[in-house]
C-alpha cells in the first residue's frame, strides 16, 4: 500500500503547478497510506478547494469560434466540473496516450505569463480565447494584432468592415488599466491593440493609466469614456468610434485620433493634453444617422482645453458639425489645412478667446461652411487662411475681431469668403497678405478693417504669380465684391493694391475715412465700381491712384473718389501710366473731391479723365498743396473747382482735351505761378470764374501777351448785350438743370447776397442720406415770401437748380436783359479783382505799361456793363477814358494836342474868311485922329495857333481870346464871305460855326485839363 501510495503522490505532483495543491494532495496521500479517514477527508476537500490551473472545469466559448490559447480544443463535461474526485480516478485509470497530453498542457499552463493567470482569476469561465491572445501580447510588449488576416482593411466610416473581427469586451481593457496588480506588470509599452471588436463602452473615468493606450483599426461600439482620468498617451488610428467623452482629461503626452472616426461626437472640455491632438485625416460628426446633417450639434468640443503641442484637424479632416475651441490654450499650432469643416445654421468653427502660442492655418484648401470666429484671441504666429474658402452661415464667414497676431495674416492665394471678413480693431505684427484674395458679400461689408493695426504692410493687389480661386466665374487677382471698410485702420507700412477690384456699383467699394498710413497707398490700375472714400485719411508717404477706373454714377450724389480733408506728405498721383501702350488713364466717372485736402509736394492728373456731365467732376476747394499742380492734358467733362486752393508751385494747365466742357473755379485760390500756353486750353466763356484769385506771376515760358491775358478774364463772363439776349434759354431749357450740383447757382439778386447754397448737399460716402433734400434757400426766396406757384416749386424749375456760370432765364424773376448790363450774366456782381491781380503781376514784374493796359481794360468793362445815361456810364464811357481812367493820363495831353491842331486850322481858315473880329477892348484904343478907324499898331495880332491855345488852356492868357472873337468886323473894310449855305430863308454862317467850335474847345479844354490835372495828382485812380 506504501508502494501504490508513493506512486499515486508522484502522479499528483506532476500534475500540481501550484505549491498549496502540491502539499494538500501530498498530506491527503500520506493520510491514506496511514488509513487515517478524518485527515483524508480534510485533504481532499482542502484540495478541491484549490483546483489545477488547467482545471477541467474552465468551459471554452466556442460561440464565436474560438480555439483554446494554445491552440487545443477541449470538451469537458458538467459532471467532470463538479466532481473532483471522478478527475482523480480518471487521470489515475488513463491511457498513457491521454497521460502524455495532460502532461504537455500541465507544462504549458505552467509557463503562462503572470499577467494571463491574473485574468484568468480576475475573470475565470468568462475569461475567452481571444482575451487570452490579448493578454498574452500585452504582457509580452507585443501587439494584439486580432486582424483576421494581416492584409484585412477596414473603412473607418463603416462600422460593417470589423464583421469578420474577434469580439473584445471593454472591460478587458478597462481592467488591464484600473488593476493595481496588472497595471504594475504590464510592459512600458503600454497596451497596443490592432483589429479587434471592442464591444461595451471603454470607459477609464477617473482612472490613472500609466501607460500608453493604442489602438489601430478598431472599433469602438459604443464609444469611450476618458473623462477626468490621467493617461499616458493616447493613440487612436483608423479606428471608428462612437462618442468620445474626455472631459477634464490629463494627457501627459500626444492624444492622436488619426484617420478615424466619431459619430457622436468629441468632448474635450478642460482637457489637459501635454502633446499633441492629432485627427488629421478623420471625421468627428456630431450625430449617427443622415438625418443628424441637417441638424445642430458639436462635433468637437474643446472648450477652455489646454494642449501643450498642436491641434491638427488636417489633411481632408472632416467635421459635421461644430468645432469648439472657446477659450482653449494651444501650446504650438492649430493646424486645419485641407480640412472640411460644416455647421448647419451656426458657426463651424468657434475660436473665440482662443490663445495660441505658434500658427494659426486653415490653408490649402481648407473648406468651412458656416464661418469662423476668431474674436479676441491671441496667435503668436501666423494667421494662415491662403486657399481656404469660408462660407457664411448668416453673416460673417470669418470673424477676426479683436485679434491679437504676432506675424503674418495672410488672406490671398485662392482665399474665398462668402460673406463678410471682420477683423475690426485686430492687431496684426507684421504684413496683411490677401493677394487675389475673393471678398464675396454684395449686400454689405466684405472686408472689414476697421481700428486695426497692421505692423507692415497691407497687400490686397493682383499677384500673377500666386494661384487663383478655383470658382472660375470669378476674375483673377483681388476682388472684394462689397465694402472694403478702413475705418480708422493703421498701417505701419504700405496699402498695395495693384490690379484690385473693388464691386460695390450702388454703394461704397472703400471706406477708408481716418485711415493711417505710415508709408504709401498704392492703388494702380485699380477698378472701383462704387465710392472710394478717403475721407480723413492720413498718408505719410505718397497715394498713388495711377492707371485706376472709378466708376461712380450709380452712387448717391454720383461720388467717385471722396478724399476731403486727406493729408499726404509727399506725392498724390492721379495720372496715366507711362510706359504702356496704350497708356492706362486715371478715370473717375462721377465727382472726385478733394476739399479740404493738404497734400506735402506734387498732385499730377497727368492725362486724367475727369466726367461727371451736369456736376462737379473735380472738387479741390479749400485744399493746401506745397508743391505744383498738374492738369496736363487732362480731359474735364463737368465743373472743377480749385476755390479757396492754395498752391505753393505752380498751376500747370496744357493741352486740355475738349475744354468747351470744362467749368473752372479758381475764385479766392492763391497760386504762386500760372503756367499755359494756349488760351484754347482754359474753359470758353462764361465758364471760368477767377474772382479773387491771387497768383504771383505767370510762367517765363509762357507766350500769351497782355491782349491774350485780357482775352483770358473776359471768359469770365458770357456775351453781352444782343449776343446775351441771344442765348437766353427758354423755359424749357432752363428746366433741364441737374439738382444733383452741390453748389447752388443765384438769380440776379445775388450780388446782395453772395454764394447760395443748399441747405443739405450730398452726405459723405457711407453716411445715410436723408429722406428728403431740403429746398435752397435764394435770395428769391426771401425778397418775395409768397408761396411759391406749382410751377416753380418745380425741382426742375427751381432757382436751386441752376448752375454757376449757366445763362440767366428773365421770365424767373422778372428782370428784363436791359438790367443785366451792369452784372454778370452767369449771376454774380462784377468783380474788378482778377484784372487787379493781373495788373499787379505785371507790375510786380516791371512791366507798368501792360499793368496800365490791364486796368484801363478793366474800366473799360465796367464801362460796357454800366446802365447807359447813368453817371457810372458818363464816366466809364466817355470821361474816363480821356486819360486812361486815372492810369494813362498823359492821353488827355494827346487829345487836348489833337483839338488845339483842329483848332489852329479852323480859326486860321475863319482869318482868311475876315471873319476873326477884334473885341470891344479895340474901341478904347481906337486913334481919334485916325480917320479910317484902324485898330491902333499896339494892338496884338491875330495867329491862329496862339488863339486855339488860349482858348483851350482854361488858366492860362496868351492875349488872344480877350482881342479876338468869331465873327464880322463892324469897319467892314472889306468884304467878308460868311455865307457857308442857304437853307431857304434861313442862312448858315462861318461864324456860327467859329463861335459853336469855340465853345467846344472850351470846355474841351476844361474837361481835359482837369482830368488831367486829377490823374496827375492821384485823385481819379483812388
Amino acid at each position: 500500500m506504501r508502494r501504490i501510495a508513493a506512486y499515486v503522490w508522484i502522479a499528483v505532483y506532476r500534475w500540481a503547478a501550484d505549491t498549496r495543491q502540491v502539499l494538500l494532495w501530498g498530506h491527503a496521500m500520506l493520510a491514506l497510506a496511514r488509513f487515517r479517514v478524518l485527515p483524508l477527508f480534510v485533504a481532499i476537500c482542502l484540495a478541491h478547494r484549490f483546483p489545477l490551473v488547467a482545471d477541467g472545469g474552465e468551459q471554452q466559448k466556442i460561440s464565436e469560434g474560438g480555439s483554446h490559447p494554445v491552440g487545443q480544443e477541449t470538451s469537458r463535461d458538467s459532471t467532470s466540473q463538479n466532481e473532483p474526485a471522478a478527475v482523480l480516478q480518471q487521470a489515475a485509470t488513463a491511457s498513457p496516450p491521454q497521460e502524455v497530453e495532460r502532461e504537455k498542457l500541465a507544462r504549458v499552463w505552467a509557463n503562462e505569463p503572470t499577467l494571463v493567470r491574473l485574468a484568468r482569476e480576475r475573470f475565470g469561465a468568462e475569461l475567452t480565447e481571444t482575451d487570452a491572445r490579448l493578454f498574452a501580447a500585452v504582457a509580452s510588449g507585443e501587439w494584439a494584432d486580432l486582424r483576421p488576416t494581416s492584409e484585412a482593411t477596414f473603412d473607418p466610416e463603416e462600422p460593417a468592415s470589423w464583421a469578420e473581427c474577434p469580439t473584445i469586451n471593454a472591460d478587458r481593457i478597462v481592467w488591464l488599466c484600473t488593476d493595481p496588480a496588472a497595471a504594475k506588470i504590464i510592459p512600458n509599452r503600454g497596451v497596443w491593440v490592432r483589429g479587434a471588436n471592442i464591444r461595451g463602452q471603454l470607459n477609464l473615468y477617473r482612472a490613472q493609466v500609466p501607460f500608453s493606450l493604442a489602438f489601430y483599426d478598431c472599433l469602438f461600439n459604443n464609444g469611450i469614456n476618458l473623462g477626468h482620468a490621467k493617461m499616458q498617451e493616447v493613440d487612436i488610428r483608423n479606428c471608428c468610434s462612437a462618442a468620445i467623452s474626455a472631459r477634464a482629461v490629463q494627457v501627459a503626452e500626444n492624444f492622436y485620433l488619426l484617420t478615424t472616426s466619431i459619430f457622436g461626437g468629441l468632448d474635450l472640455i478642460d482637457a489637459n493634453l501635454g502633446g499633441d491632438l492629432d485627427m488629421s485625416g478623420g471625421l468627428a460628426f456630431h450625430g449617427l444617422n443622415k438625418e443628424d446633417l441637417e441638424k445642430q450639434g458639436i462635433a468637437i468640443n474643446l472648450h477652455d482645453a489646454k494642449v501643450g503641442g498642436d491641434i491638427k484637424l488636417a489633411d481632408n479632416f472632416r467635421a459635421v458639425g461644430q468645432v469648439r475651441l472657446i477659450g482653449a490654450t494651444i501650446g504650438r499650432s492649430l493646424t486645419c489645412s485641407g480640412g472640411r469643416f460644416r455647421e448647419a445654421g451656426q458657426t463651424a468653427v468657434d475660436a473665440r478667446h482662443l490663445t495660441v502660442g505658434g500658427n494659426v492655418s486653415f490653408n490649402s484648401k481648407c473648406v468651412v461652411e458656416g464661418g469662423v470666429q476668431l474674436r479676441r484671441s491671441k496667435v503668436s504666429g501666423d494667421l494662415d487662411l491662403d486657399g481656404g474658402r469660408f462660407i457664411a452661415a448668416s453673416n460673417d464667414a470669418f470673424n477676426g475681431d479683436l485679434v491679437d497676431v504676432g506675424g503674418q495674416l495672410l488672406m490671398g492665394d485662392g482665399y474665398h469668403a462668402e460673406g463678410e471678413t471682420r477683423f475690426v480693431n485686430a492687431t496684426i505684427a507684421s504684413d496683411f497678405d490677401a493677394d487675389n484674395g475673393h471678398f464675396l458679400n454684395p449686400q454689405g461689408d466684405a472686408l472689414s478693417l476697421d481700428g486695426a493695426i497692421i505692423g507692415r504692410s497691407l497687400r490686397i493687389a493682383a499677384d500673377a504669380a500666386s494661384p487663383t480661386d478655383e470658382a472660375k466665374d470669378l476674375p483673377p487677382g483681388f476682388l472684394a465684391r462689397g465694402c472694403l471698410r478702413l475705418w480708422g485702420t493703421q498701417v505701419n507700412q504700405d496699402i498695395l493694391a495693384d490690379g484690385a477690384l473693388f464691386d460695390s456699383p450702388t454703394g461704397t467699394a472703400i471706406l477708408a475715412c481716418n485711415l493711417k498710413v505710415a508709408s504709401r497707398v498704392v492703388l494702380t490700375g485699380c477698378k472701383a465700381k462704387g465710392t472710394v472714400n478717403l475721407f480723413g485719411a492720413d498718408i505719410e508717404h505718397e497715394l498713388d491712384l495711377r492707371g485706376s477706373s472709378f466708376d461712380g454714377q450709380q452712387t448717391y450724389g454720383n461720388i467717385a473718389l471722396w478724399a476731403n480733408a486727406i493729408k499726404v506728405r509727399g506725392h498724390v498721383y492721379c495720372n496715366q501710366t507711362e510706359g504702356a501702350e496704350p497708356p492706362y488713364r486715371f478715370v473717375a466717372h462721377g465727382l472726385t473731391s478733394f476739399q479740404f485736402a493738404t497734400i506735402g509736394m506734387h498732385w499730377d492728373l497727368y492725362g486724367a479723365e475727369l466726367i461727371n456731365p451736369g456736376g462737379d467732376a473735380l472738387d479741390a476747394s479749400d485744399c493746401r498743396v506745397e508743391g505744383y499742380v498738374n492738369v496736363d492734358t487732362v480731359k474735364f467733362v463737368g465743373r472743377a473747382s480749385f476755390s479757396r486752393a492754395k498752391i505753393d508751385g505752380l498751376w500747370i494747365l496744357l493741352h486740355t482735351v475738349e475744354s468747351e466742357n470744362l467749368e473752372l473755379d479758381m475764385r479766392f485760390a492763391h497760386i504762386w505761378v500760372i503756367k499755359d500756353e494756349r488760351l484754347d486750353d482754359w474753359p470758353p466763356a462764361g465758364k471760368l470764374q477767377l474772382e479773387g484769385l491771387v497768383y504771383d506771376h505767370f510762367d517765363d515760358d509762357s507766350p500769351l501777351d497782355v491782349n491774350d491775358r485780357l482775352k483770358w478774364l473776359r471768359r469770365q463772363y458770357a456775351p453781352l448785350k444782343h449776343e446775351l439776349a441771344k442765348n437766353f434759354p427758354t423755359p424749357s431749357a432752363a428746366s433741364n438743370h441737374s439738382q444733383e450740383s452741390a453748389t447752388t447757382p443765384l438769380t440776379h439778386d445775388g450780388a446782395r447776397y453772395g454764394v447760395v447754397r443748399t441747405v443739405y448737399e450730398s452726405p459723405a460716402p457711407g453716411m445715410a442720406a436723408p429722406s428728403e433734400t431740403a429746398d435752397a434757400i435764394t435770395p428769391d426766396a426771401i425778397d418775395r415770401p409768397n408761396p411759391p406757384t406749382a410751377e416753380t416749386a418745380s425741382p426742375s424749375r427751381s432757382s436751386a437748380s441752376k448752375e454757376v456760370g449757366a445763362n440767366v432765364d428773365d421770365s424767373q424773376d422778372g428782370t428784363s436783359p436791359s438790367d443785366l448790363a451792369a452784372l454778370d450774366p452767369s449771376g454774380r456782381r462784377y468783380i474788378t479783382q482778377p484784372y487787379t491781380q493781373l495788373a499787379a503781376v505785371y507790375r510786380a514784374i516791371g512791366q507798368d505799361e501792360q499793368a496800365s493796359t490791364v486796368l484801363v481794360a478793366r474800366a473799360e468793362r465796367l464801362g460796357e456793363l454800366a446802365p447807359p445815361f447813368s453817371a457810372q456810364a458818363m464816366w466809364y464811357r466817355y470821361l474816363g477814358r480821356l486819360i486812361g481812367y486815372g492810369y494813362e493820363p498823359f492821353r488827355a495831353i494827346k487829345i487836348g494836342l489833337t483839338i488845339v491842331a483842329i483848332g489852329a486850322i479852323v480859326f486860321a481858315i475863319g482869318a482868311r474868311r475876315n471873319l476873326m473880329a477884334e473885341t470891344k477892348l479895340a474901341e478904347q484904343v481906337l486913334s481919334g485922329e485916325n480917320e479910317l478907324g484902324l485898330v491902333s499898331p499896339t494892338y496884338p495880332r491875330f495867329n491862329a495857333l496862339v488863339y486855339s491855345l488860349d482858348v483851350f488852356l482854361p488858366f492860362v492868357d496868351l492875349n488872344q481870346v480877350c482881342y479876338w472873337i468869331p465873327g464880322e468886323k463892324p469897319s467892314k473894310p472889306r468884304k467878308s464871305r460868311n455865307c457857308l449855305m442857304h437853307l431857304g430863308t434861313y442862312s448858315l454862317k462861318w461864324s456860327t460855326l467859329l463861335h459853336c467850335y469855340l465853345w467846344f474847345q472850351t470846355l474841351a479844354g476844361w474837361t481835359l485839363c482837369t482830368l488831367l490835372a486829377a490823374a496827375v495828382t492821384g485823385i481819379v485812380e483812388s
